[in-house]
């Protein structure tokens, strides 16, 4: 990563439908921007965050999608295994 980047993006509370690709979760909001941008223009997907605090500490999740269907969220998992081994599907409804 350069040591300075610049990221234009928009913020917007969401409440996702459907399924999502769980790309990672990070704790560095540099590596979240750096990684999300780089994986919007290879998958043309939407990026969704999630923020969890566990412990008092925040973490990001970096979600990929929406997916009308479980099959078709691991149809796409699937294909990121090699460069993402730890990616999952998400199910929005249990979130």
């Amino acid at each position: 990563m350069e040591e300075k980047e610049f990221y234009d993006f928009d913020i917007d509370k969401t409440k996702p439908k459907g399924y999502g690709a769980q790309i990672g979760t990070y704790q560095e909001l540099a590596n979240l921007f750096h990684i999300t941008d780089n994986l919007k223009k290879t998958y043309k997907k939407k990026a969704v965050v999630q923020v969890k605090v566990v412990n008092g500490v925040k973490y990001y999740s970096l979600i990929l999608g929406p997916f009308s269907s479980q099959v078709k969220a691991q149809s796409f998992v699937n294909g990121l295994k090699k460069q993402f081994p730890d990616a999952f599907v998400l199910d929005y409804a249990k979130q």
